[in-house]
């Protein structure tokens, strides 16, 4: 007996939802960081390092694989097997959305 692809999709939503939040407040965190510098024990380069190059690309991904997830988790209970596209056609969009961020403008 295999493991069941509800179990999995709800444990990686679980999963991605906590790291979503962590995310969440230390964009909050060093947002306030580079607004008020002073007030933090980081220097404002570091802050700004942060939340404008690193929280953006890692926000993309946990939130692409968290949405994937769900989606797909509706898809099983919906329509059988169509949840493997989902995957691939997330994975393409996460991709393209990473390479966006990332881009020099």
């Amino acid at each position: 007996m295999g493991l069941n692809k509800n179990l999995v999709y709800i444990a990686l939503m679980d999963l991605t939802a906590a790291l979503l939040a962590v995310l969440g407040l230390m964009a909050v965190f060093t947002g306030y960081c580079i607004s008020k510098p002073r007030l933090f024990p980081l220097q404002y380069a570091v802050c700004a390092r942060l939340h404008l190059d690193l929280l953006p690309p890692l926000a993309i991904l946990v939130g692409s694989v968290h949405a994937i997830a769900g989606f797909s988790l509706w898809l099983t209970r919906v329509k059988k097997g169509a949840d493997l596209y989902i995957w691939i056609f997330g994975i393409a969009l996460t991709s393209y959305l990473i390479y966006i961020s990332m881009a020099e403008t």
